[in-house]
């Protein structure tokens, strides 16, 4: 090999070194500056510009008079943003994702949550003489409608099951003694899986059906809930009576997904 190649090589090679080792020092230079020298110091907001524009205009959606856009699923709830006056009392302990064994349906059982109380499905009618109705209930008041209060997309109800009891309309998601789960939700684990055991098995026993109300139970023509007495529209009640992921929740046994998007 001559000289003139090697010197080349050698050349090359150094320069090659230099350009790294000074990406390296640029880099880490950028980096110390990020991180101890930045604009605004420790007090600078950790919330990005970016996601205060979203908050904007997520307030926006929810003030603004016009009606929300029905284009496509994902819409802004606004009773998702509030706390409400009478939360169903399940919440307490079970709290607002009470679904959890079956990975296959959890997730739509769980958004059932934002409009409706857990004894909906849970306290079937004619359970233990419990010949209910049911209604809206205002989340800020707790007042009872047979109409949802609102526009779509802006609900500010929830459905619950009502009964009426020595002339007076009892919510049955209110069954159990609040001080007494204020006190049961107070306990360490391990008392309340074995000295108060036989009482968590008495609230769940005495008050709940045990067979809960299922989907195509009321994702049918007839079906348990009356959409029509509730205040839904036609159109949404045949959207409701004809819903293909009720049926894709109850029927499908396995998901195959499209050979064009598999990675193999």
């Amino acid at each position: 090999m001559s000289k003139a190649v090697r010197f080349l090589k050698k050349l090359f090679i150094l320069l090659l070194k230099t350009f790294c080792i000074g990406s390296l020092f640029v880099f880490s230079i950028w980096l110390l500056k990020m991180l101890y020298f930045s604009e605004g110091g420790a007090d600078a907001p950790v919330i990005s510009t970016e996601y205060n524009r979203n908050e904007a205009m997520i307030e926006r959606i929810l003030k603004g008079k016009e009606p929300i856009p029905r284009e496509h699923f994902h819409i802004t709830d606004k009773n998702l943003f509030r706390l409400e006056a009478e939360p169903p009392i399940c919440l307490k302990c079970h709290g607002i994702y009470p679904h959890t064994k079956d990975n296959k349906i959890l997730s739509f059982l769980n958004l059932h949550v934002g409009f409706m109380a857990c004894e909906v499905c849970h306290v079937r009618k004619k359970f233990k003489g419990s010949n209910h109705y049911f209604a809206w209930v205002d989340l800020e008041t707790g007042k009872r409608s047979m109409k949802a209060k609102g526009g779509y997309g802006k609900y500010d109800s929830r459905i619950v099951p009502v009964k009426k009891v020595n002339g007076r309309h009892e919510r049955l998601d209110k069954l159990i003694d609040e001080n007494f789960l204020n006190f049961y939700s107070s306990l360490e684990e391990k008392q309340y899986q074995t000295e108060h055991r036989e009482d968590l098995m008495l609230i769940h026993k005495d008050n709940l059906s045990e067979k809960a109300v299922i989907c195509l139970d009321c994702h049918k023509k007839d079906g348990y809930l009356n959409f029509s007495a509730l205040g839904f529209s036609r159109s949404r009640i045949n959207q409701l009576t004809s819903s293909e992921v009720s049926r894709m929740v109850g029927e499908y046994e396995t998901f195959y997904i499209p050979r064009m998007l598999r990675f193999e």
